[in-house]
């Protein structure tokens, strides 16, 4: 996975590490959508300064909501510092799972949260909605820029 490591407006990418897979998949996306993406090999750990203070600078936090996500409480953790840290908010939430019976979470999300579905049979809808967004466009980089990463990943 590429990690933006300018200071440009940027998407701060929150996930499960056992989501991982489904999370490199969506950055591939966005990186080929020419979106700036930061995000680290454990999906943002707040509990880390430097990660927290990373998710801070973000124009927009995206959160891949999954079943794995919602029993994480590290995770969870995501929702509340972005609401803090009062930041755009959003939320794809993979294979149709929802916030039914997690109170939780839904009582942190504040009123201009997006929420998304991202279903692989009809991911091109997700996509759409996705770059419609203001907070997401705003993260697209120069047609001259070059990408300024780093890999993250276990061995990197």
């Amino acid at each position: 996975m590429k990690s933006y490591q300018g200071s440009r407006e940027y998407i701060a990418f929150c996930y499960s590490v056992k989501d991982r897979s489904a999370a490199e998949a969506v950055a591939a996306k966005l990186n080929d959508e020419r979106i700036r993406v930061w995000s680290t090999q454990r999906g943002c750990c707040v509990k880390r300064r430097d990660e927290l203070e990373r998710l801070a600078e973000a124009r927009t936090v995206l959160i891949l909501v999954s079943k794995n996500w919602l029993t994480d409480e590290t995770c969870k953790m995501q929702v509340r510092a972005a609401t803090e840290l009062g930041k755009q908010l959003v939320m794809l939430f993979l294979n149709g799972v929802t916030l039914i019976q997690h109170e939780d979470v839904s009582m942190m999300l504040g009123r201009d949260v997006r929420m998304i579905d991202y279903l692989p049979e009809s991911a091109w809808v997700c996509w759409q909605e996705l770059m419609e967004l203001e907070a997401v466009t705003d993260c697209k980089m120069d047609l001259d820029e070059k990408l300024d990463t780093k890999r993250t990943g276990w061995f990197s």
